[in-house]
């Protein structure tokens, strides 16, 4: 599997807003970050023309051609006219939903190398309330995200990775195949199968409604968890996360790219990225290291020299070279590298 490779990214550069795609420039500046879909992109095995748009992106912003901050643009117009044309649905019609847009932009890429280093796959089992009992095992479609609810702040990375290897999830009704009786709230159990080599969370809580984000209080997402391989350990590194600040409001429907129910995030509010970068630089490295013991980090994680910035359209700025620095109430898709 591909693995985290800090030297293929640059700095992040500002992008232009002109007119309700923050969750656009999030999301490039969310991918952008993502060294194994950055060297997919930069290796030119696609040909369609949002995969040609990122070159020519990816190549503005190594040449530091000021043009780059318009780079978007014709990405989000092209997804924009796939969505509309395929799926009725139109990108540019106010504010929308970044993991929404995500699945449609990977679909509209039409490139295995792609889908596969962010395809998860789970099994799962619904779960009778009534007679306590699990039903049948069914082994889903891969996934190119992880949905996820938290009931309870999670910092600690063993309970962290505890929850992507199984979680339970609420689903509609459910007719139990063991007493036959219906559930009108009924829950489905997800058990990891297989992970890639990035890993996206998409943040949800327990409110009635599906609000994605979690309720106000002091929510810390780890720097880093790992999960069992098949013939090793494998240790993920966060790596970008997107935000949403402001009011929102819940729509749900049928995905058709993942094929299945969802609840989207939606709102008069801002989606901002903050992401992670490696600068290699003394200073850097000297602060990135004054956390360490937090989170009682592996010696496998890399840290020295790393600094996020967050992008919030056309402003680029410096937040932190702490390692443990992640803590938002307001994160609503994290991106995790294999290292």
């Amino acid at each position: 599997m591909r693995r985290y490779n800090p030297t293929v990214l640059h700095k992040p550069v500002p992008f232009m807003n002109n007119g309700a795609v923050c969750w656009g420039n999030s999301l490039i500046q969310f991918l952008l970050s993502c060294p194994q879909f950055v060297e997919i992109i930069n290796e030119g095995t696609g040909r369609n023309d949002i995969f040609i748009e990122f070159e020519k992106l990816i190549k503005k912003i190594r040449t530091g051609n000021p043009d780059s901050q318009y780079g978007p643009i014709a990405i989000i117009s092209l997804l924009n006219n796939f969505s509309t044309r395929h799926f009725n649905i139109n990108l540019q019609n106010g504010q929308q939903c970044p993991d929404e847009a995500f699945h449609f932009l990977i679909d509209a890429m039409k490139n295995d190398n792609i889908e596969y280093i962010f395809k998860t796959r789970y099994d799962s089992a619904p779960f009778c309330n009534l007679c306590k009992k699990f039903g049948d095992i069914n082994r889903n479609e891969p996934n190119i995200t992880i949905d996820l609810e938290f009931h309870k702040k999670l910092n600690n990375p063993v309970e962290f990775s505890e929850n992507i290897k199984k979680h339970m999830l609420r689903s509609e009704k459910y007719v139990c195949d063991k007493c036959k009786q219906t559930n009108t709230i009924s829950v489905i159990q997800y058990s990891l199968r297989m992970a890639q080599s990035v890993i996206i969370v998409r943040v949800k809580n327990n409110n009635v409604g599906g609000n994605f984000g979690l309720s106000k209080e002091n929510v810390a997402y780890p720097p880093h968890f790992s999960l069992e391989g098949k013939d090793e350990i494998l240790n993920y590194k966060l790596v970008a996360q997107i935000i949403h600040s402001g009011s929102q409001y819940i729509t749900s429907g049928y995905n058709p790219v993942s094929q299945k129910p969802y609840f989207s995030a939606h709102s008069g509010g801002h989606y901002y990225a903050e992401v992670l970068r490696n600068d290699h630089s003394p200073s850097a490295q000297s602060q990135s290291n004054s956390h360490l013991n937090k989170y009682d980090i592996p010696s496998v994680v890399p840290t020295h020299g790393d600094i996020w910035y967050r992008c919030n359209d056309f402003s680029i700025t410096q937040i932190s070279s702490d390692i443990s620095y992640p803590m938002n109430n307001s994160s609503y898709l994290l991106m995790y590298c294999l290292i």
